[in-house]
């Protein structure tokens, strides 16, 4: 049986692992309301987004509130690349942790690990166990350019470094274990939350 997947490492050239999707799943990468972002192959989310540093705050609440918007859609957390920004700019939202607007984030510290199923928006329908750093210290600035320190600690911890990674245009399938990637249809997956 031919893999579907060719596999090779993600590094800062940005070697890219091809994906094939399966027939069944190329209805989840059309994008639509109920179906928002951008999605793989599109080249944004294989580039090194452009730090903020001259952007107007109208520019900047742009962004946040599409950001946000996103969110609403149910994701956990959104990158600026995802949704057709070139921006480091990300937010952050889970349970217990109120949704955050993180501008130029920087992993100052991590320790931990922490091996828990991710998925991504701009990968509808795969899925995969994925080793993160169970604490992160993150600097970030707000859209009125206050910096901020966060502890992170959890699922907050592992969607900063989700997020974080597209803005260096890592998706998590890069550094999931390959073994146990596997295509499960959307429906299937709001079932079980």
């Amino acid at each position: 049986m031919r893999s579907i997947f060719n596999w090779y490492n993600f590094n800062e050239a940005n070697k890219l692992k091809e994906i094939e999707i399966p027939e069944s799943f190329k209805k989840y990468y059309i994008t639509s309301t109920q179906n928002p972002g951008i999605k793989i192959p599109d080249p944004i989310l294989r580039s090194k987004s452009s730090e903020i540093s001259n952007e107007s705050y109208e520019e900047l609440l742009k962004i946040s509130n599409d950001l946000y918007r996103h969110l609403s859609y149910g994701f956990l957390g959104i990158a600026a690349p995802q949704i057709g920004y070139d921006k480091r700019m990300i937010v952050v939202g889970a349970k217990g942790f109120a949704p955050e607007i993180m501008v130029n984030p920087k992993i100052l510290d991590r320790s931990g690990e922490i091996y828990s199923e991710e998925g991504c928006m701009s990968v509808p329908g795969l899925y995969g166990m994925v080793k993160r750093f169970q604490k992160t210290q993150v600097q970030a600035s707000d859209i009125d350019g206050q910096d901020h320190i966060y502890d992170l600690e959890g699922l907050p911890s592992i969607i900063c470094q989700h997020e974080c990674g597209h803005l260096d245009g890592e998706l998590f399938y890069d550094i999931a274990d390959p073994a146990t990637l596997k295509w499960r249809h959307i429906e299937l997956w709001k079932s079980l939350r």
